[in-house]
């Protein structure tokens, strides 16, 4: 059909996203290159799933709960695998992303129609809220290093824009490189606070499942905030026109890389001594300060 036609011509147009072919002579060369971009394309998933929220939340988890709730972040990261990798599977063999695939099985004038406007409805909801905490999470790092009012209200100002400017000129490739980039600096600036401080020895049997008093919010968050429902839609979107070993591997790349740094993080949070009644993204800094000076707490705030 014409429909099909279509879609043909649209997977082998996106394909390239994610290979390429190899000139004669180079192909073992070209084709370990070519892995090596697809795995960090898929990182971007990483990227969306490590953000303010993620950073207080872990921080917060280790800080008043230990080792205890490190059971939640295995069991966040095993979820966030299965389905992104099933969206992603949808999206392979349909060639359909999650969205197009909701509009085929809830098409106009069925009955299923309003549960679809209710799942168009929550997404962009939940990605306005997610964007705005974004934002927020972004000033809150700013205020770490900037204390001049004028500067920080002239890069709040500039924040929405620059984003959208980034975004519309930048490639998938550059923005791809970017994010891994900020995956790889924040696996090194956490690691290299645990290196200094050392890992608890307790830290095994936070692998035991138990939810302290008054931290059932906390695990609550820590499961949401790692598994990321919207990471579901991006994942389904990257593996268009990609093989199902590149989505197999991708998604568990960035599964693991996300549960690795959510993991970090709330070990540093377990170093934290809070003397106030309110964990605050400071305690954190303070931490990364004692141990690597000054350059950590710019590290973590960019």
């Amino acid at each position: 059909s014409r429909e099909q036609l279509r879609e043909r011509r649209v997977g082998a147009s996106t394909r390239s996203r994610h290979s390429f072919s190899a000139p004669p002579g180079g192909a073992p060369t070209m084709v370990r290159c070519s892995v090596l971009f697809e795995l960090i394309v898929w990182t971007t998933l990483t990227a969306s799933t490590i953000g303010p929220g993620t950073v207080a939340m872990c921080a917060k988890a280790g800080a008043d709960a230990q080792e205890a709730l490190l059971w939640c972040v295995v069991v966040a990261a095993v979820v966030a695998w299965v389905l992104q990798e099933a969206s992603g599977r949808l999206t392979n063999v349909s060639n359909r992303t999650l969205g197009d695939c909701a509009y085929f099985k809830m098409p106009e004038g069925s009955r299923l129609a309003f549960l679809r406007k209710v799942l168009a409805c929550y997404v962009v909801f939940g990605g306005w809220a997610y964007e705005a905490n974004n934002f927020a999470g972004t000033m809150a790092a700013v205020r770490l290093v900037v204390t001049d009012e004028a500067a920080l209200y002239t890069i709040n100002v500039l924040l929405g824009p620059l984003c959208a400017g980034m975004v519309v000129a930048g490639s998938t490739q550059r923005l791809s490189l970017l994010f891994s980039a900020v995956v790889a600096a924040m696996i090194v600036c956490f690691a290299a606070v645990i290196g200094g401080s050392g890992v608890p020895n307790s830290l095994v049997g936070g692998l035991v499942p138990t939810i302290p008093a008054g931290s059932y919010e906390v695990a609550l968050g820590l499961v949401g905030t790692t598994t990321v429902p919207h990471n579901l839609l991006l994942s389904s979107a990257l593996a268009r026109g990609a093989s199902a070993r590149s989505v197999q591997r991708g998604v568990l790349l960035s599964a693991s890389l996300s549960g690795l740094i959510s993991l970090l993080i709330l070990i540093v949070g377990m170093h934290v001594h809070k003397d106030a009644a309110e964990f605050e993204l400071r305690d954190v800094a303070d931490v990364l300060r004692s141990a690597m000076g000054r350059g950590g707490v710019w590290g973590f705030a960019l």
